[in-house]
């Protein structure tokens, strides 16, 4: 029996507020800019259908997210919070009938391809919802099934998918993986800390 079709996702349309001025996923991380890192990792041909939703076309990203096999999709109303971003990414792996959708942040650079399999290993096996955590914490990458996507589409603001997360099967990892850049401090330290 063929496996089920899943798509991902990689969300990349917030504002950055605590970053400042500058736009973050455009900043330098071990030779590449930040936003590049997550789309390198994620094991292309293990997905149907792959997307980054950014808030406008022409991202200096945008080259390399392409290059990597994943489309853009431009979300609109990205300024309401990562809850449009989530609605987005559920009606298009909806609209293109995938069986499940990963959702993963561009502003998580240390997330390594291993992990991402194991999350779409674990889906394969049942899981319904398959989430990252480290000790109590929860969060993305987390995978979830088409019976979820209208739960998804009605996200809103900054909250995004929090209480699905809290249902998911937890697929254990490292907090460094998990790290997300949110701050100038946060990718200062990051860039000490050696590559995945």
């Amino acid at each position: 029996m063929a496996e089920p079709a899943i798509a991902v996702a990689v969300l990349a349309a917030g504002s950055s507020q605590r970053f400042g001025a500058r736009d973050k996923l455009a900043q330098s991380l071990h030779g590449a800019a930040l936003g590049e890192h997550a789309v390198r990792a994620i094991p292309r041909d293990d997905f149907a259908k792959a997307w980054v939703i950014a808030s406008q076309a022409g991202h200096l990203c945008e080259p390399a997210w392409r290059a990597n096999g994943l489309e853009v999709a431009v979300n609109n109303a990205a300024h309401a919070g990562m809850g449009t971003s989530l609605a987005l990414a559920a009606a298009l792996a909806g609209e293109a009938g995938c069986a499940g959708l990963l959702i993963a942040l561009a502003d998580m650079p240390f997330v390594p391809r291993r992990h991402f399999r194991s999350l779409r290993a674990r889906f394969a096996q049942g899981a319904p919802i398959a989430v990252s955590a480290t000790h109590d914490a929860r969060m993305p990458p987390a995978i979830f099934d088409a019976a979820h996507f209208g739960d998804l589409q009605r996200a809103r603001g900054d909250q995004g998918a929090r209480a699905l997360l809290h249902q998911g099967v937890v697929v254990p990892c490292p907090a460094q993986w998990l790290i997300d850049i949110d701050t100038p401090a946060a990718l200062e330290q990051a860039e000490r800390s050696p590559p995945k």
